[in-house]
């Protein structure tokens, strides 16, 4: 990675070999803490880079000039076939000029469908089941707030484990 940290998809594709592989096990016992103690970034931008690596072997086929991970950010969310598409839109959008990250950006949202409003009743604060998860995650982080402010992180840790538990049994 410090060989390659200019070319941002050399470095995504390491890290993704990283991530995979589980290559940082032997320091550091997660991706996101090896992330952040060896290169000072956090997991997500780590993923950033890997998803735009991803989109770059995609592009570099059809002879896209990429110049930077922000340019290919919009496309990480596509599914992989409307990739070329939608660069090829955001060329035609940027008319000969400069294909930055807000003329992929628009090209992306050109390309998706249009949705209906949602009801009210659709939504997650309105949903009786999403309160029934959220209140009591919302009070047990309380208790994490007051647990963190004495110092005992045992209990932090505890009640954390618990937020999981109540999130994924959703």
């Amino acid at each position: 990675i410090e060989q390659g940290f200019e070319t941002f998809v050399e470095v995504g594709q390491a890290l993704a070999t990283i991530r995979e592989k589980r290559s940082y096990r032997d320091r550091y016992a997660t991706f996101e803490d090896y992330c952040r103690g060896r290169w000072e970034f956090s997991k997500t931008h780590a993923n950033r880079l890997i998803g735009a690596a991803e989109v770059a072997a995609r592009l570099t086929p059809i002879g896209a000039k990429l110049e930077n991970e922000s340019q290919l950010r919009p496309l990480i969310s596509l599914e992989p076939e409307k990739i070329p598409a939608a660069w090829a839109k955001a060329k035609e959008l940027a008319k000969g000029g400069a294909v930055t990250a807000k003329v992929v950006r628009q090209a992306v949202s050109e390309m998706q469908p249009r949705s209906a409003p949602k009801s009210q009743a659709a939504s997650p604060k309105k949903s009786g089941a999403s309160r029934a998860v959220l209140n009591p995650a919302l009070k047990l982080i309380d208790h994490a707030e007051r647990a963190a402010k004495k110092g005992d992180t045992q209990a932090v840790l505890e009640i954390l484990r618990k937020i999981r538990k109540c999130l994924l049994d959703y």
